[in-house]
């Protein structure tokens, strides 16, 4: 066989010498191959050999780049993968940092502008709306009937029994009693114009702020009829203040139209422990109220509603001692001096619901600001404070009535708004406003499933239970909400 064409089967310049070798060849030809092969001289064997190594090793190569090459492909997914989540993660981060960065802590006198008051609006409004989807409702405090199911039917039916025969019996009381005359009372004079100082150190009138000294002097009895008398400042025909005493059935209310009075009922509602009065004992002299005290910052940062629960404790009793009235002249202090600070910081007033929370938390406030004055009268000082006072709290304005395609938590907070402005322009001048708008409105902050979560904490189930306690039953008062 010529050697020419057997180097041209083994020659590694072939571009596929792979299939010379998966030919057969028999063995004695590859014997007569290699015998020839060594007569060569030693460098051509020698390049034979090197062509030949040199091709193993290029063959060993390609296999492998050929099977690394699955393994480079899945390598080069799984870091692009991880990449693209990884920038992911980190953009979100930089978008929830973002978002916490810009909050900020708010309180119920916090003053932001139109478009934060818009945005809370709507967020608050989805919130609501979410909830009323779900039927996620704040669950309301628990009646002090029993703990068992079948104790708590058992009494019930027990206290609307009560309820109904006690009704039964005033209705006929009512229909059976004739009108009665009251008694004439002597009106004392009012001895001087009283002036009050605003913000800018103006002198102006406060009508209506100076109490009466028969307030004090109150022991609770009932007169010749049954009603009840109390001491109040009130106006005549001139628009001039007199103070004197007045029976209970035509306290804080205006006279009934069908000219008979009812004094049983209004006495009631005269004992309510929202609106009751507690007297001093006889020999008890309060301590006067220092106008530099209810001016102080001390109470400009912070937010607390403990001196409102120090007094319902204080008011929640028939009578003060010496201790007693010393403490409430320095609650009321506090009192007024922790929302006189909160005043001057404003609030955004576009939302009822954002304003409700923080107007509510006004009316509780000069709501027994008022109260005091006629439990302690000369020594509250009224003239000294007052109109600076009252001038730190604005109620110049009102809201936009909701549609009645408006939610109902929407009308509700427009509602009570709207009260709770009124209420407020009463309680600066000085006066109360009437008994039933007292009740109705305390009920609306802290019965109602749509009122603000600040009246709904824990902390005042005490509150609530006193107009549990009173009823002898839960009121059932969600019908006027609707």
């Amino acid at each position: 066989m010529p050697l020419i064409s057997v180097l041209g089967r083994r020659s590694p310049c072939k571009e596929q010498p792979d299939e010379s070798l998966k030919l057969p060849f028999p063995q004695h030809h590859a014997n007569a191959v290699d015998q020839e092969i060594r007569g060569f001289p030693p460098h051509l064997c020698q390049a034979a050999k090197t062509v030949a190594a040199h091709a193993d090793k290029h063959k060993s190569i390609s296999r492998t780049r050929r099977r690394n090459r699955p393994l480079l492909v899945s390598l080069v997914s799984t870091v692009s993968l991880v990449a693209i989540i990884m920038l992911w993660y980190l953009c979100k981060a930089f978008r929830s940092t973002k978002q916490a960065s810009g909050d900020t802590t708010r309180r119920l006198s916090y003053k932001a502008t139109q478009e934060d008051g818009d945005e809370m609006s709507r967020i608050l409004e989805q919130c609501l709306e979410m909830e009323e989807d779900l039927g996620i409702f704040f669950s309301r405090p628990q009646s002090p009937l029993g703990t068992e199911p079948p104790a708590k039917i058992a009494k019930l039916v027990s206290m609307l029994s009560k309820a109904a025969t006690q009704h039964e019996r005033m209705v006929k009381v009512a229909s059976t009693s004739h009108e009665t005359s009251t008694r004439s009372v002597k009106i004392l004079p009012y001895s001087s114009s009283l002036q009050a100082f605003t913000g800018n150190n103006e002198a102006i009138p406060a009508p209506n702020l100076q109490p009466c000294r028969c307030v004090t002097m109150t022991s609770g009895s009932t007169g010749a009829q049954g009603g009840q008398e109390t001491a109040s400042t009130t106006l005549d025909n001139a628009g001039k203040p007199h103070c004197g005493r007045r029976t209970s059935s035509s306290l804080e209310t205006p006279p009934s139209t069908g000219g008979k009075s009812e004094p049983n009922k209004q006495r009631n509602k005269l004992e309510h422990p929202y609106v009751r009065l507690p007297v001093l004992e006889s020999d008890v002299i309060p301590r006067m109220v220092q106008p530099t005290l209810v001016f102080r910052p001390d109470h400009a940062n912070t937010l607390s509603y403990s001196e409102l629960h120090t007094l319902r404790n204080l008011f929640a009793k028939e009578k003060l001692n010496q201790h007693d009235a010393d403490t409430l002249v320095v609650e009321l202090e506090n009192l007024a001096s922790r929302f006189w600070c909160l005043a001057q910081r404003g609030f955004e007033k576009t939302s009822p619901t954002f304003a409700s929370a923080t107007l509510g938390g006004y009316f509780l406030a000069f709501d027994f600001i008022v109260r005091a004055n006629e439990v302690l009268g000369d020594s509250m000082q009224l003239s000294a404070w007052w109109g600076k006072f009252i001038s730190a709290f604005e109620t110049d304005y009102s809201f936009t009535p909701p549609s009645k395609f408006s939610r109902i938590a929407t009308r509700f907070h427009g509602k009570l708004a709207a009260r709770l402005l009124d209420a407020l322009r009463i309680y600066k001048s000085g006066k109360r406003p009437p008994v039933d708008d007292v009740i109705e409105i305390k009920r609306m902050l802290l019965f109602s499933p749509h009122s603000s979560p600040l009246f709904k904490d824990i902390q005042w189930d005490t509150w609530r239970a006193d107009d549990y306690h009173y009823h002898k039953f839960p009121p059932h008062i969600f019908d006027m909400f609707v």
